[in-house]
């Protein structure tokens, strides 16, 4: 796309009546459901893998988190400046890392802080630069 299509599309988006920008916020609604459901799958799996029991919170499974869950949340959980924050999360992603269920390059968006200092890592994930 040459400069002059994207001043062209820009330019359209602020003349025209919203329906691109809302078709892109309909966009990016769609990508973050994707996401929080797999974060609640990702956690869900690893929640019943370390649970200490597990009972039924009317239609759905409720876990007892157990004390290795909650270990691993405080070893692993941290992270950097510019990461993602949920504790849980990363603590779920680093399990999965850790028996080979993922790659350095799946993971990298909880490995890597996603601000300028990603760069200084690229050599190391991605493995054809």
């Amino acid at each position: 796309m040459n400069s002059g299509n994207k001043s062209r599309k820009l330019q359209n988006i602020f003349e025209c009546d919203g329906r691109e920008i809302r078709n892109q916020f309909i966009y990016a609604g769609l990508i973050l459901a994707i996401f929080e459901s797999f974060k609640k799958f990702i956690l869900d799996n690893v929640e019943f893998f370390f649970c200490d029991e597990v009972s039924m919170n009317g239609r759905r499974l409720a876990f007892k988190r157990g004390e290795d869950f909650k270990k691993l949340i405080r070893d692993k959980g941290a992270g950097k400046q510019g990461q993602h924050g949920n504790k849980d999360f990363r603590a779920a992603m680093a399990f999965f890392y850790e028996n080979g269920a993922i790659n350095d390059f799946e993971c990298a968006e909880w490995l890597i802080p996603l601000l300028p200092a990603r760069s200084t890592y690229r050599r190391w994930w991605v493995p054809w630069s």
